[in-house]
């Protein structure tokens, strides 16, 4: 009785444990996302729709309800009808085999539903393009049936025949050293549902000795085959448990995981049909547990996938590049297998590795160790978020504005509080031809922000100046979608001035200069310039400005103490954030003469679309639609630092040149009158999408551009040294990549009032989330504008560096 108490105060602190492992995002994908499923009868019947010819599961309408796009294998599937094999010890020759490259490229690229004879099921009406991304597989029933002892450890090398504890682990452990070099898929084992106890034959072993060495194995799969598995890229689901008991669960309660075999549980099957099928209420049960693991597995993994190290191809943990990695990609070069091979890491984002990518490695490798502690996602505390005054009508106000945005030390003197200094910010956009003394600036004081989900509860900012037009007569010729920044910058040599970047959608003809600065007193603002920046294309110097801190612009980049740049949409400025440092005053502080082409160092500038269309030489996960709107070198108080750029990031399945279509966010609507001209339509992934993708929809709106399956509100962060790196030539420009994201969404307010919604888009594609940022350095705070959140003007959220 004694062992038996013991044995159940076990059983509760491990699932006690399980529970509050981690909290878990159970929430479907927000774009449709390609599945396919490896099975045979039992995986038949469990997808089936409801029908009176067999057990069925409801799995498939399942998975179609939370936006994954179902196809399947069955008997006689590929090459060699691999379909055939899908016991424990035929897994190899599917995923590691001589023939697996083969069996997985069309494995890959499957569309078909194999149904048989097992039942029909639905699925999405629309196939979202491109490979798919998550592969489950099952082996049946009589992989129940194993041999050995419940503690057997892996064979050496696995054989092709043989049902065993020993044998079945071998398999599994071979098999994930081809998983860990597919970052870019998401692999999900379903353990083999059990066996009758009746339906095991004669053997030595008993069935319940064989029924435990399969619970051992299975459990073995789900808690100890992954440790020391660095990605998040393969996963376990406890089909068999669940079967073997109707108290046994591998589900999400609570946002968190159960993992739970109930004590009274045996290993033979609870819900057997008329043979060890399970019936419909087993696959009912199962269906329901396995779906929010599904979105769970799914999430975890996305979330890793942005966070793989370009050049880390061996994938160790702590994401550093070095000679080992150098040694990986020449071994690739020179023809030899190699394994860990992480081909997501490449760092032309074309999913090979190479000899760009073993000079990459040991370029890093041979450069002196960092010194630069980073600052990180967590570093950041949300303070909360306040509202813009106004003054009245158009261009007096702020509606239809916020497009810059600096942060001015010395401003607000009176306050005292921990929000001190005051903010510039312009007002509503000048219109060609309509509005043309729009975009006047304004200064407002900083009030307490509020943490609140209301916008009528935030405090409101108070005007310091009043909108002035202090680039009254300037950029005429620049007023169709204008792109502006701003920042403060007050250096012995100039003393304090506003500095400025003014861009459109078009660039210009005759081209003019783009950069200039003002005075702080906003009604004689001593307007100065235009000047260029250097022979850099219009679309990548025109979108924003941000100071670049004073030791390292003097170690880096000769003095040059501003930075700019601009993301434009279609990749025509570079596929991501482009950054170059420059200065705008001679040695004795007078501004550079007007139309000067001002020199500049290149910090980071990615392959431009107008050079090459290919989706080469990017920032990771890439997209056309991306919009990126700000950025700031911050730091934190105990000395981390980092680059961060904030934008609106395009994150859906696909993106496409048109419309938003009617039909859902998950179908593209292209323009196809420029069929032909360029890839009008495109997957997550760069390559292009099916040509069933590439039609006008019907009923759109007028409002044509870039356009996502979804959008997320992002910061990503850049190291500096990657930035030293390309200043000095050391690394290409398109190199250096973000080292860690974090979307922001969870604190926007997201267009309450649904003001412009066929320009900016409703729900997940909306566009145009955030604007500018800009940085206290002395108080470490971070100010960034919301968008369209206070009816048409935006609000700002502030946060701190801890």
């Amino acid at each position: 009785m004694k062992f038996l108490n013991l044995s159940a105060i076990f059983m509760i602190s491990v699932f006690f444990w399980s529970n509050m492992a981690a909290a878990q995002n159970a929430d479907p994908p927000l774009s449709p996302v390609k599945l396919i499923f490896i099975h045979h009868s039992t995986g038949g019947n469990w997808l089936a729709d409801p029908n009176t010819d067999g057990p069925y599961g409801g799995l498939g309408t399942a998975l179609k309800n939370n936006n994954y796009y179902v196809s399947a294998t069955n008997y006689g599937w590929g090459i060699d009808s691999i379909g055939d094999r899908t016991d424990i010890p035929a897994w190899p020759e599917w995923f590691t085999g001589s023939s697996s490259s083969s069996i997985l490229s069309d494995l890959y690229t499957e569309t078909d539903q194999n149904f048989l004879e097992y039942g029909a099921w639905t699925r999405l009406d629309s196939d979202p393009g491109g490979e798919n991304l998550i592969i489950m597989f099952k082996s049946c029933f009589p992989n129940s049936d194993l041999s050995g002892s419940p503690d057997d450890l892996p064979a050496l090398e696995p054989n092709d025949w043989e049902k065993s504890v020993s044998n079945a682990k071998a398999v599994y452990k071979k098999i994930l050293t081809y998983f860990e070099t597919r970052q870019d898929k998401l692999f999900i084992v379903i353990t083999a549902p059990p066996l009758r106890e009746s339906e095991y034959e004669a053997k030595t072993q008993t069935p319940e000795q064989r029924a435990a060495n399969a619970r051992a194995f299975n459990k073995w799969l789900v808690n100890e085959w992954l440790e020391g598995y660095l990605h998040k890229n393969v996963a376990v689901f406890d089909y068999f448990n669940i079967l073997t008991h109707a108290d046994n669960h591998h589900r999400i309660v609570d946002n968190n995981i159960e993992h739970y075999t109930s004590p009274q549980s045996g290993n033979f099957a609870f819900y057997p049909s008329d043979d060890s099928h399970p019936s419909t209420a087993g696959h009912e049960k199962a269906a329901a547990e396995y779906v929010p693991m599904l979105n769970y597995f799914y999430n975890n993994w996305k979330n890793q996938a942005g966070d793989i190290v370009p050049g880390n191809i061996n994938g160790s943990a702590d994401g550093k590049i070095d000679l080992a990695d150098a040694v990986m990609a020449l071994q690739v070069c020179a023809g030899i297998n190699v394994s860990g091979l992480v081909l997501a890491a490449d760092i032309k984002n074309d999913k090979k590795i190479g000899l760009e990518e073993a000079v990459y490695a040991l370029k890093t490798a041979s450069s002196l160790p960092s010194t630069t502690e980073l600052i990180q996602p967590s570093d950041l505390q949300y303070m909360g978020a306040f509202t813009l005054p106004d003054s009245g009508d158009r261009p007096l106000t702020f509606a239809y504005g916020g497009n810059a945005m600096t942060f001015n030390p010395a401003g607000d003197t009176a306050n005292t509080d921990q929000y001190p200094g005051s903010l510039f910010v312009m007002g509503h956009d000048r219109i060609a031809w309509e509005l043309p003394t729009g975009n006047q600036v304004a200064e407002i004081n900083i009030p307490a922000p509020v943490i609140s989900d209301n916008v009528s509860e935030l405090n409101q900012a108070e005007f310091i100046q009043e909108f002035q037009n202090v680039a009254q007569g300037y950029f005429t010729n620049a007023e169709e979608i204008v792109r502006t920044g701003m920042q403060y910058l007050n250096i012995t040599a100039t003393g304090p001035k506003i500095h400025l970047v003014w861009g459109c959608h078009f660039e210009p003809e005759p081209p003019t200069g783009t950069h200039a600065w003002f005075g702080t007193n906003l009604s004689s603002p001593g307007f100065q310039g235009t000047w260029f920046i250097g022979n850099q294309s219009f679309y990548s110097v025109t979108g924003y400005l941000f100071e670049i801190p004073a030791l390292w612009a003097d170690q880096h980049v000769n003095g040059r103490y501003l930075g700019t740049g601009r993301f434009r949409d279609g990749g025509w400025s570079g596929m991501g954030p482009a950054l170059f440092a420059y200065r705008d005053w001679t040695d004795s502080g007078s501004p550079a003469p007007p139309g000067t082409r001002l020199e500049e160092t290149v910090l980071l500038k990615y392959q431009d679309s107008q050079t090459s269309e290919d989706i080469v030489n990017c920032l990771k996960g890439y997209q056309h639609p991306d919009e990126w709107e700000g950025v700031a070198w911050i730091k934190s108080p105990a000395g981390k630092t980092g680059v961060l750029a904030a934008g609106t990031k395009a994150t859906g399945n696909k993106y496409w040149y048109g419309w938003v279509n009617p039909a859902g966010p998950e179908y593209p609507c292209i323009e196809q009158e420029l069929l032909g001209t360029f890839t009008l339509c495109r997957n997550a992934d760069g390559t292009p999408c099916p040509g069933e993708d590439l039609t006008e929809c019907q009923g759109h709106n007028d409002y044509r551009g870039w356009w996502s399956s979804s959008f997320n509100a992002r910061f990503i962060f850049y190291n500096p040294d990657d930035l030293a790196k390309s200043a000095s030539g050391e690394i290409n420009s398109w190199e250096p990549q973000p080292y860690a994201k974090v979307d922001i969404d969870e604190h926007l307010f997201l267009n309450p009032a649904n003001v412009e919604p066929d320009m900016l888009g409703t729900g997940v594609q909306r566009r145009q989330r955030i604007g500018p940022v800009t940085y206290d350095h002395t108080n470490n705070i971070l100010y960034v504008m919301e968008m369209f959140a206070d009816e048409a003007k935006p609000v700002v959220h502030v946060w701190k560096m801890n």
